[in-house]
């Protein structure tokens, strides 16, 4: 009995056919399009998503963001004010974008 596959399922790059999607240009030579993993992330807007649906890769790349911004004001010595607008203007706006 042939497998069945389902077409509700994305299959991984190993299991796709082995054909080149080629798109053709202006001056008449094609552009290859690479096949990517379903759990392999990329980075469209500022966000970072994946095929599958995963959005753990786009949670960390946030906190990284956070996490460096809080590491850089406890290394400089600024006033706590200019650390709020800092927050306020800035992180805040970059954390929840996306």
């Amino acid at each position: 009995m042939p497998d069945v596959v389902d077409p509700d399922v994305l299959r991984s790059l190993r299991q796709l056919p082995k054909y080149k999607l080629l798109i053709p240009q202006k001056n008449g030579t094609p552009a290859p399009i690479p096949l990517r993993d379903v759990n392999d992330a990329e980075e469209t807007l500022g966000v970072w998503s994946c095929p599958d649906g995963d959005f753990g890769v786009h949670i960390e790349k946030k906190m990284e963001v956070g996490h460096l911004w809080a590491e850089r004001l406890r290394r400089n010595k600024c006033p706590a004010g200019d650390g709020w607008l800092g927050f306020r203007y800035s992180l805040i706006p970059k954390v929840t974008y996306g």
